[in-house]
């Protein structure tokens, strides 16, 4: 009979004390069923050896040698080749298991009739204290294509990973966990996430990846598997990888979209008056240099819709939201709706919603971040609390605070849309719009919108560099 899990851990001169923490977690656990593969991964230090040949002799414990160090990747393919286990669990050396680790993991295999990867929570341990839990969102691709934000606790199918050639990609020696989610997910597997701290990332001096300026090889590592990605979408040609612009405590890569191949772009701007709606257009157009397909003013106190020549060429001007999709003044494509009050900053805003919407194409909607005139968040990333009300959860952070883990500065999947400045789509915009109501404004349109998009299991995606600035000194309306 076969262990259900085989916990697999390589090991290269490893603190012999860590080490032995490291164990104490694994025979400590409640659930037993597990086998322990240790591969002596070409260690130097005497007492390293000496401690992996006490751990070699427990009944739980398979030990493997290799004379020259294999490399993470190759190390963990050793250790895949040895075990038998139903489910492969990568623990590195260094860090612990809380007791009930393989327990939970075993209940939710069960109630989730044998999945193919699960990943759980986890915190972080420094000197000896557990800190900064990180408890991860559920799985979300806009949020993994953005950033390795799967690593502990980790536990996926061993048959699934050989047939899938986990751990052989030696270009992904740095982020070997990404590398294996990725091939997992590329073959249509979900991953079910556990909302449970079960593993202990310990940071210390000689901690490889768990800092603030990583090893340049694991900037590499990412950069090669975000390249393997963009392949696979056939997107190579219209992105290029370059370094996240806004700091998140560590260098990143970023899916840049080349400024080519434009695509059908609207603006649908609210203001006091035809004039000024017009001086707003030419700013935004300075600002972006991006040729939008048309532009449309509304609240500007036309009793009908006209047409208004500019040097930008015909803006549209309508009396109300209402009368939009009267006139076919949209078509079809992307369409950004800012407030009065709000100013689209940056001229990459409407390269990143049109290369995000080609990454995820399921996207109806873009969650732009609100900042006020002090540079402090008041808006975007609206997720659902326990009430089902819709809120974000990085109101009052400074705008270069990412909060916990840097989640407020990083692409990801939300649930709704602040009202002072959003894209939708064309399609769904059209249905929210045409909802019956008396007269619709802004704030129950971004309602309308997400609802629709929920319903439909359309995305709704959030971004830190879509960001609008609050130019009214009392705020918005």
């Amino acid at each position: 009979m076969y262990p259900q899990f085989s916990i697999l851990t390589t090991v290269f001169d490893t603190n012999p004390q860590f080490l032995s923490e490291a164990a104490q977690s694994i025979f400590s656990q409640c659930h037993t069923d597990f086998e322990w593969i240790i591969l002596d991964n070409g260690s130097t230090k005497t007492a390293v050896k000496k401690k992996l040949r006490e751990l070699g002799n427990h009944t739980s414990v398979t030990l493997l040698h290799a004379e020259q160090n294999l490399g993470i990747i190759g190390g963990m393919r050793r250790c895949i080749d040895e075990a038998v286990g139903n489910y492969l669990v990568p623990m590195d050396s260094d860090d612990m298991l809380t007791p009930e680790a393989l327990t939970a993991i075993a209940k939710a295999i069960k109630l989730h009739d044998e999945p193919a990867f699960l990943f759980s929570d986890e915190d972080l341990l420094i000197d000896d204290k557990c800190r900064s839990p990180f408890r991860r969102p559920g799985w979300d691709p806009v949020l993994n294509l953005c950033t390795s934000y799967i690593w502990h606790l980790c536990a996926f199918r061993r048959k699934i990973a050989r047939d899938l050639d986990v751990y052989t990609d030696n270009k992904a020696q740095w982020c070997h966990d990404w590398d294996t989610l990725f091939r997992f997910v590329n073959a249509g597997h979900i991953p079910i996430h556990l909302p449970q701290v079960l593993y202990h990332w310990r940071r210390h001096r000689e901690s490889s990846t768990n800092r603030q300026n990583p090893a340049a090889d694991s900037i590499k590592s990412q950069n090669h598997l975000l390249s393997c990605q963009l392949e696979r979408l056939q997107l190579d040609e219209l992105f290029e990888i370059d370094i996240f612009p806004i700091d998140r405590g560590a260098k990143e890569p970023w899916l840049r979209r080349k400024k080519q191949n434009t695509q059908p772009f609207h603006l649908l701007l609210e203001a006091g008056s035809v004039e000024a709606g017009i001086e707003k257009l030419q700013a935004i157009r300075d600002a972006t240099d991006y040729p939008f397909t048309s532009a449309t003013i509304f609240g500007c106190g036309q009793p009908e819709p006209i047409k208004k020549d500019s040097m930008l060429g015909v803006v549209n001007c309508i009396p109300r939201l209402e009368s939009l999709f009267c006139n076919d003044y949209i078509d079809n494509g992307l369409v950004a709706l800012v407030r009065e009050e709000v100013f689209p900053e940056g001229m990459m805003w409407p390269w990143e919603a049109i290369g995000m919407k080609q990454l995820h194409p399921d996207t109806a909607l873009f969650s732009c971040r609100i900042l006020d005139k002090n540079r402090i968040v008041i808006g975007g990333g609206e997720t659902a609390d326990s009430n089902g009300n819709l809120q974000s959860p990085y109101v009052g952070l400074k705008e270069t605070d990412g909060g916990n883990f840097a989640m407020a500065l990083k692409q990801q999947s939300v649930n709704g849309i602040h009202h002072g400045f959003f894209i939708s789509e064309n399609d769904i915009l059209k249905k929210a719009i045409g909802l019956p109501s008396p007269q619709i404004s802004p704030v129950m349109l971004a309602r309308n919108l997400a609802e629709i998009a929920l319903k439909e299991n359309r995305r709704i995606l959030f971004s830190p560099l879509i960001t609008g600035v609050v130019t009214n000194r009392h705020g918005l309306s």
